[in-house]
């Protein structure tokens, strides 16, 4: 049975299937994207250079669409060789693509499986998706000291949070519903105390839940 979010994105079998060619082969990374609720990968590379020289390639697969790349580092021992970048442009994806790729990360990692995956990397801007971004990244990690296992988790959660926080409010202009904007002028002018809103991602948009 395939791993799943709680929103329904599946790993493919096919994914499965090119994943476990390319822990075999010559393959420097995978392109993944959402597809009709699945994890499914869209396009690969293979190694044609040191790392370094080929993280050169990963700015040629980034547009303004949201995706996954699984890219196999250099001098890691087997099997625990592969990054994961989670790739969300500020400009592009719709708030809900933006949920739904954020919260496909974790079952992505166990449903291909955790062990393979060393380190993970989050970026909204393809000018970032180098070699010297994420060593000098890594090297700031390394000098703020080893964290316990708990610390690395709430770190990890605690930067996703953030990212997806900066990524929704700085890409998208959210609309008002007709309620929402009486309600708050009412709560304005003091004939309300409390105001209760919600973000629906469909229709990008604030909503009224109650006041």
């Amino acid at each position: 049975e395939r791993m799943s979010t709680p929103s329904g994105i599946t790993v493919s079998p096919e994914l499965h299937q090119s994943f476990g060619h390319a822990r075999e082969s010559a393959i420097r990374f995978l392109k993944i994207q959402i597809q009709k609720d699945r994890l499914v990968e869209v396009a690969s590379a293979p190694i044609s250079g040191t790392e370094k020289q080929d993280w050169a390639l990963l700015g040629q697969h980034c547009g303004t669409e949201a995706c996954y790349f699984c890219m196999k580092l250099d001098g890691k021992n087997p099997p625990m060789e592969w990054l994961l970048i989670l790739y969300i442009p500020t400009e592009g994806p719709t708030v809900r693509e933006k949920m739904l790729y954020a919260s496909a990360r974790e079952t992505f990692k166990k449903d291909l499986g955790f062990s393979y995956f060393c380190d993970e990397l989050y970026c909204s801007d393809k000018n970032n998706l180098t070699y010297g971004y994420y060593y000098a990244k890594l090297a700031d990690d390394k000098a703020k000291g080893p964290l316990t296992a708990d610390e690395q988790r709430l770190a990890e959660e605690s930067r996703s949070e953030r990212d997806m926080d900066r990524q929704c409010s700085a890409a998208v202009m959210l609309g008002l519903s007709p309620d929402v904007h009486s309600a708050l002028v009412n709560l304005a002018a003091g004939s309300l105390e409390v105001v209760q809103l919600r973000v629906d991602p469909d229709k990008e948009r604030v909503e009224l839940v109650e006041a």
